[in-house]
């Protein structure tokens, strides 16, 4: 039997008169059927619903989603009436982080097949405060979320800004650890995942050997300053100055 689940808005009342005088669909969700309920004026927001309340599902207020999970409409729908996600930030150290992190990875996915484009950008804010929280010394495994989003023909990181970070992140993880330390003992899977999308292994390359150019220039500067100290009568230079101008690379 559905369960129906109804998400209410949450602007004052002057401006929710024409939300709540618009007519109410039902979201019949999954391979057990289960109903949510939102106004039209809400769904509107996502170009796919208001495009399907132009069609049949206008006329019967159903619409039916068989391959999406309860789970991620009720988040969808929330955010459509609140612009808001409800999210606790897993802890790296803990158990469930990864499954916590690889949640939002199908939730970019769901919003992306529904052109709901604020919640991609929220998400996409989500794991970069993520990252910056627990800094460039924490390593993160990655192959998981590349699967997903390459599975959902998102894995182009000139096309998808998710997909790009995440490979930003990986870049710096492996210039930070090396490869082979970052695959014994962060993530084993890589390679593989590499292995099944060419296009994200030649993109990660490209970024490697652009930082390896930009270190190379700094190790040149960092010479060339050592010379021109020395013919100023300086004496020996210091490399703990050059080393601020030059990123570590191990």
């Amino acid at each position: 039997m559905a369960s129906a689940i109804s998400l209410g808005g949450t602007g004052d009342a002057n401006n929710s008169t024409s939300l709540y005088s618009s007519p109410i669909f039902k979201l019949i969700v999954g391979p057990d059927r289960e109903v949510f309920t939102a106004h039209r004026a809400v769904l509107e927001k996502s170009y796919f619903f208001a495009s399907c309340a132009q069609f049949k599902e206008g006329e019967t207020l159903e619409i039916l989603l068989p391959e999406d999970k309860p789970e991620h409409m009720e988040r969808i729908v929330a955010w459509l009436y609140t612009s808001q996600l409800e999210y606790h930030r897993p802890r790296v150290t803990s158990d469930d982080s990864r499954p916590a992190l690889i949640d939002l990875v199908s939730l970019y996915i769901v919003a992306d097949k529904y052109f709901v484009s604020g919640l991609q950008m929220k998400i996409k804010e989500m794991f970069e405060k993520h990252f910056n929280l627990q800094g460039i010394d924490t390593a993160f495994a990655h192959h998981s979320f590349f699967s997903l989003l390459r599975a959902a023909g998102l894995s182009d990181p000139d096309l998808c800004p998710l997909t790009n970070l995440l490979l930003e992140k990986l870049a710096t993880d492996l210039r930070r650890h090396g490869w082979n330390q970052y695959i014994n003992e962060v993530d084993s899977g890589l390679a593989e995942e590499l292995v099944e999308d060419p296009n994200l292994m030649v993109k990660l390359v490209q970024r490697l050997a652009d930082s390896n150019a930009y270190v190379d220039h700094a190790l040149r500067s960092r010479k060339k300053l050592k010379r021109e100290h020395s013919n100023l009568g300086m004496g020996a230079y210091d490399d703990k100055y050059a080393a601020h101008s030059i990123v570590t690379i191990d």
